[in-house]
């Protein structure tokens, strides 16, 4: 179980660093030379890390879930009677860039 001390050091040094140091552990066996706070386990860092990775993909899922539906918004909006795309100038819309 991780100290705050210890969650404040690997939130500082962030997920990329702390997965880059990881393989250090192999060759010491313990992370009193890679980390400022000596009594991190293996376990403490990689269960820290998996805890990043699911907050990170939750996030992910969440924008994508908006992202869809800001996307079935617009289609909707794009073809409701009496929109901009169901009139019949819009086929003949000059936009000044384009001529």
């Amino acid at each position: 179980m991780l100290t705050e001390d210890q969650r404040q050091e690997l939130e500082q040094l962030g997920p990329d660093t702390v997965r880059a140091l990881v393989p250090h552990f192999a060759l010491g066996g313990s992370g009193a030379r890679v980390f400022r706070c000596r009594d991190f386990t293996k376990s403490d860092i990689t269960d820290w890390l998996a805890e990043k990775a699911k907050a990170e993909a939750d996030q992910q899922a969440a924008t994508l879930s908006w992202t869809k539906s800001g996307a079935r918004g617009a289609w909707i909006a794009a073809f409701l009677p009496g929109g901009q795309a169901n009139s019949p100038r819009c086929g003949h819309l000059k936009l000044p860039h384009l001529t």
